[in-house]
């Protein structure tokens, strides 16, 4: 007897037994299950033919023994691409032989054949193994070419994306996110049938829909491509699902800093919105407008946009551009050094994101005030507005939010001595920044959490030097270097607050940190952050000491932008420590130029510590 076939069926088998085991088959179906396939491979044992016996054979040997209806269904669900729901295969495939009050026991006989697998037990999926879909797609080609079936298979994801598309934005955001993530290559198949079909109006409003949903889940080039490739056949199209494809080109090419295209965009469906009569979507716009010109670094634009799409999205009650616009125009105030102002807005935004938003905004709205809780000193707040949001975000499933929330929690957590669970949350930073090119990309996220208010062009360059940080220094260095860098930040913003004890605490352990994990360039611009408090502080002997440090420090490491861009005086800084010393100036500036790192930690001597004002 020849059993070369034996093989192949035992391969179809083996996944099936498993994904059973996986899903979590009570003992008495998994039994019934291991007979079915036993009993399978005993027939095909019993009657093999003497030529090579293949997978193809196998599954006609069991498609011969379906009835009618279920052939029909069996060859119809090959439409889907990574699983289905019942709902979708009573709407799409039912019809003729295929009754849809049926659908539901015909699928049970197809399971029971193991043709199909059903998974999961809540929101249960059915699914199809490569295999045999790729069987029942040429059953169903060689049969009749199906368009029909491809039109209802567009029209319903379309359908369910339309739905989403005000749910990703509302209580149950991630929901909506995370089913469209079960039926990603469903829609993508709706898309490129629509599109190749002619269906453009369809294909531009299935595109529209889903401009969130590659937002909330980073897949930003994926989302540009199929925009801009619907957009390209926009002629007769209509109005509105224009209007709303345009909004979602502008929104990504923002994520994907392309200020020129989101502008094109983003007028041209404002224009449109605002011929229609339609004011959420015009309030929509005008926010995004407000957040490009932040970008573009023209703060007075962006302030003036965001408060015209506060006011436009109270008159019209959009409670997403109502807390986004706040949580804009809080973020702003707070960088350029309101924490009053700062405080009301993001509050008031926070509030609105609690009563109908969903975890995800307000996780990263905890997060923001997080940052401006640290930005005012009050550290223990903000480890517990970083812990709360970390806990929404990780339920979410947001890596890139988890990153950030560990950044400020580590930082918190070093301040109060807890060095080495820091370290700790710092090798996850560093994991959770880089597991997204589009994401270590993105900096929609880093302008609303970083201190300070340094320009697009110098926040590009904080991500290139952390990326090649990373690249460069591992494992707990790397750690250590990144922590240094966000220390610094923070000392800088208390620095800028008149904090100025709170400033040489940070400054003098992110000082600590970049030395021991070998970044020459975080060692000499914290160094040179100490010697302007010192200065400020009048101690220009300590000052004169310091700025000479940090000179030769920066010198020896090659430091390629010097002086560092958040000290924009630091040349009248030394020329007045240097008219204050006179002569001494250059005696003071050698001494530094000796001292160690210990010796500069002892010289700096912060006192303050962690405890919160008050």
């Amino acid at each position: 007897m020849d059993l070369t076939g034996v093989p192949a069926l035992l391969d179809a088998s083996a996944p099936l037994l498993r994904d059973s085991l996986q899903v979590g088959h009570a003992p008495g179906q998994l039994v019934q299950r291991l007979d079915q396939q036993f009993a399978l491979l005993s027939g095909t044992l019993r009657d093999m033919p003497p030529h090579q016996q293949t997978l193809e054979t196998t599954l006609d040997w069991s498609y011969d023994f379906l009835s009618g209806a279920e052939r029909l269904l069996f060859k119809r669900l090959s439409i889907f691409s990574g699983g289905f729901t019942l709902e979708a295969a009573e709407q799409i495939c039912s019809g003729d032989l295929v009754d849809r009050s049926l659908v539901l026991n015909l699928l049970g006989r197809l399971v029971e054949t193991s043709l199909v697998m059903a998974v999961g037990t809540e929101n249960q999926r059915y699914r199809m193994l490569e295999p045999i879909s790729h069987y029942a797609k040429m059953r169903l080609d060689a049969e009749v070419r199906n368009d029909e079936l491809l039109d209802r298979h567009a029209r319903f994801f379309t359908d369910l994306a339309e739905q989403a598309d005000t749910q990703l934005l509302g209580t149950t955001q991630t929901d909506a996110a995370d089913q469209l993530e079960l039926e990603h290559y469903n829609l993508r198949n709706a898309l490129d049938w629509l599109f190749k079909s002619g269906d453009f109006e369809n294909a531009i409003a299935l595109a529209g829909a889903l401009r969130w949903f590659w937002v909330i889940k980073r897949e930003v080039s994926e989302g540009t491509e199929w925009i801009e490739r619907t957009l390209t056949k926009r002629e007769g199209a209509s109005d509105r699902v224009v209007a709303r494809a345009l909004n979602g080109a502008g929104l990504l090419a923002i994520r994907r800093l392309d200020f020129e295209r989101a502008r094109t965009a983003l007028v041209d469906g404002l224009e449109i919105y605002r011929r229609m009569g339609d004011g959420p979507g015009e309030a929509r716009q005008v926010y995004l407008l407000g957040v490009l010109a932040w970008f573009e670094d023209d703060l007075e634009q962006a302030e003036r946009l965001i408060t015209e799409a506060l006011v436009l999205s109270r008159t019209h009650d959009v409670a997403w551009g109502i807390a986004w616009s706040l949580a804009v125009k809080g973020t702003m105030a707070r960088l350029r050094g309101d924490l009053v102002g700062a405080r009301r807005d993001m509050l008031e935004s926070h509030q609105v994101f609690l009563d109908r938003m969903g975890i995800l905004d307000i996780g990263w709205s905890l997060l923001r005030l997080g940052a401006l809780a640290r930005d005012e000193g009050r550290y223990s707040e903000a480890e517990d507005r970083y812990s709360s949001g970390r806990s929404l975000l990780l339920k979410a499933g947001d890596t890139l939010g988890l990153a950030h929330a560990d950044a400020g929690l580590g930082a918190m957590a070093w301040l109060a001595g807890d060095h080495d669970h820091a370290l700790d949350l710092y090798r996850s930073v560093l994991e959770g920044f880089s597991l997204s090119e589009e994401a270590s990309n993105n900096l929609f996220e880093l302008k609303t959490m970083i201190q300070g208010n340094p320009s697009t062009a110098e926040l590009r360059e904080i991500v290139e030097t952390n990326r090649n940080r990373a690249v460069r220094i591992e494992g707990q260095a790397g750690a250590r270097a990144a922590l240094a860098e966000y220390l610094y930040h923070v000392g800088k913003t208390a620095f800028r607050h008149g904090q100025i004890e709170r400033s040489k605490t940070a400054l003098a352990e992110s000082m600590r940190l970049a030395d021991t994990a070998g970044d020459k360039r975080g060692t000499a611009i914290a160094v040179a952050g100490l010697a302007v408090a010192a200065q400020t502080l009048g101690d220009n002997e300590t000052g004169a000491r310091l700025f000479g440090l940090a000179e030769w420090m920066a010198s020896e490491g090659q430091v390629r932008i010097w002086p560092p861009p958040d000290e924009p005086d630091y040349s009248s800084r030394v020329a007045s420590v240097r008219e204050a010393l006179g002569s001494g100036f250059v005696r003071a500036t050698m001494d530094g130029e000796a001292l160690t790192v210990d010796q500069a930690m002892e010289l700096a001597s912060p006192v303050s510590g962690f405890a919160d004002p008050g």
